[in-house]
């Protein structure tokens, strides 16, 4: 009996032992695990946080390069308007001195037939 009496008090021991331990281990695998979640998240919020900030910083270079080219582009225009614009009036310019060149040779030549037709008639009128 005494015997029997030992057996069970050190089957207890060890069932408690036992017991013990695995409450041990499912604490540190629990405390483990929370921290591996707590870990794993902190990474997530990390790596979300950068994807946002790499995303902006794209969206901000994309926005800034489209500007610049509206700009560039907006410049280049009025660049060749005003070179358009200066043609013309150049081309405008030549044109009227031209005519004011052509309209002084007619003039000239018209009062040049006029004198010699005037100088013709006074020397008929004399001969006659």
């Amino acid at each position: 009996m005494s015997c029997d009496l030992d057996r069970r008090q050190k089957n207890m021991s060890c069932y408690l032992d036992h017991r013990q331990k695995n409450t041990s281990c499912d604490l540190d695998h629990r405390q483990k695990n929370m921290s591996c979640d707590i870990d794993h998240r902190q990474k997530n919020m990390s790596c979300d946080h950068d994807h946002r900030q790499k995303n902006m910083s794209c969206d901000l270079d994309h926005r800034q390069k489209n500007m610049s080219c509206d700009l560039d582009h907006r410049q280049k225009n009025m660049s060749c308007d005003l070179d358009h614009r200066q043609k013309n009036m150049s081309c405008d310019l030549d044109h009227k001195q031209q005519n004011m060149s052509c309209d002084l040779d007619y003039r000239q030549k018209n009062m040049s037939c006029d004198h010699d037709h005037r100088q013709k008639n006074m020397s008929c009128d004399l001969d006659h």
